[in-house]
């Protein structure tokens, strides 16, 4: 399992490790391993930096292929796991189930074939 140092260390810092993030980026991901870096590079190529990724992997069958993906990204992505609910179950209740810092913003990114931001 991938953990994100920073975040158990200060649950406050964003990407940029700087403060609050203004918004939570919840990334749903089931068979996403193929296509998950390409995802992240969009969103992390953004000019606003305030913000804060959890990727939320949805019971997938290539979970190992999906955390190896997920490795380059260290501390700049926040990943759970939970049993297979369907994409909507990883955007409910976000800030209970994964600390999200952003209690009020949250940008939802479903995650494609060709999803970018």
């Amino acid at each position: 399992m991938i953990q994100n140092q920073s975040s158990a260390q200060n649950p406050q810092a964003g990407p940029t490790g700087t403060g609050s993030p203004f918004f939570s980026v919840v990334i749903p991901a089931y068979n996403a391993s193929s296509y998950i870096a390409f995802t992240l590079k969009s969103v992390l190529g953004q000019q606003f930096s305030n913000y804060e990724i959890i990727v939320v992997n949805d019971g997938s069958p290539d979970t190992p292929a999906l955390e190896r993906a997920l490795q380059p990204f260290g501390d700049k992505v926040r990943y759970f796991n939970q049993e297979n609910r369907g994409p909507s179950s990883a955007l409910s209740r976000r800030e209970r189930r994964y600390g999200s810092s952003a209690r009020r913003r949250m940008v939802a990114a479903w995650s494609g074939g060709s999803s970018t931001a």
